[in-house]
């Protein structure tokens, strides 16, 4: 890598850099010797997934602390207007929920069908990680998201679905 530079950025047939790869396989210290040679940090792979999204939806919470430290944008978004937080909400990771709520992630981001990173921990059946969603000083804003309404014409909030779902 000292040699040529630019191989720390080159990418696959998805775009994805070795930044990327590294993260998606939690190697940590690959992480690092990756960001010390140059690699860009915001890379976005063919599904605009970030090296953080990456780190993110498989658990890989010393990957991502790694990654926030070194100035990984927290909020950002893919295809699907999702976001890290969405990712390892959806994935059941509440270690980097908690990590990703503490760096300031945005807890009422909505993603392209309207859901929150606690409509996506409802829909997978992730208790904990509701728990660890409500247990943030931001708790208020994640629960006055509005989905679609159900065959009564009522609006499904997420403290609907909550009780419903993890009563």
């Amino acid at each position: 890598m000292e040699k040529n530079k630019t191989i720390v950025n080159a990418e696959d047939e998805n775009a994805n850099t070795p930044l990327h790869l590294a993260a998606l396989s939690g190697h940590y210290n690959m992480v690092s010797v990756l960001l010390h040679a140059g690699a860009n940090i915001e890379a976005k792979n063919c599904y605009l997934w970030t090296p953080l999204d990456c780190a993110a939806s498989r658990g890989w919470k010393r990957c991502c602390l790694y990654l926030l430290k070194a100035g990984a944008h927290v909020d950002t978004v893919d295809k699907s207007k999702a976001t890290p937080l969405h990712l390892a909400s959806r994935e059941g990771h509440r270690g980097v929920v908690r990590l990703l709520l503490h760096s300031g992630a945005t807890i009422a981001q909505c993603d392209k069908n309207g859901k929150n990173c606690l409509d996506v921990a409802i829909d997978k059946g992730h208790e904990e990680v509701a728990i660890e969603i409500l247990s943030d000083a931001k708790w208020e804003a994640v629960l006055r998201n509005e989905t679609d309404q159900n065959k009564f014409g009522a609006h499904q909030t997420p403290l609907r679905r909550l009780i419903r779902h993890m009563p």
